[in-house]
């Protein structure tokens, strides 16, 4: 059984994103772990990853730990972090999520409903989208933004 499916069972973890795992590892599969680096705690669903590269001669040799993370969780993804952003208009998230929705998406313009009765109206006198599908696929969004406008990213 998985080291995690251990900790899990044994509820050292509640799920992977309670996880810090530290990877060492060595042999040739070390340099194709090191190439990834950056996307490995996305790859496994974990908070916290530490990479030990080992040599890179000899045989593939890979040890899992799995530990309880540490920080706060972050409201938006759940991953746990060192800290969450104190803000009004950010509290309770990590700096990646906020990252996250601070930028244009692909020019698309960002709808967010709050069951009220504009979420009927489309986002704009030249577009039929409506806020209940979430994206506005024309450009009008685009020009709204340009216009000044500014999505709304509270919720």
């Amino acid at each position: 059984m998985p080291r995690s499916s251990r900790s899990e069972k044994t509820k050292v973890i509640g799920n992977s994103l309670s996880a810090s795992v530290t990877l060492s590892a060595s042999g040739p599969i070390a340099a194709l772990l090191e190439q990834n680096r950056d996307y490995l705690p996305m790859l496994f669903i974990v908070s916290d990853l530490t990479l030990n590269i080992g040599s890179a001669d000899g045989p593939d040799d890979i040890r899992v730990d799995v530990d309880k993370a540490h920080g706060v969780k972050c409201g938006r993804c759940w991953r746990f972090v060192p800290s969450v952003r104190t803000e009004p208009d950010w509290s309770g998230i990590c700096d990646r999520c906020v990252d996250a929705l601070a930028e244009p998406v692909n020019s698309r313009w960002w709808l967010f409903t709050r069951g009220s009765a504009s979420s009927d109206l489309p986002c704009s006198s030249s577009c039929s989208t409506r806020p209940s599908r979430r994206w506005c696929d024309s450009d009008a969004g685009a020009q709204r933004e340009r216009d000044g406008h500014s999505p709304d990213f509270s919720i």
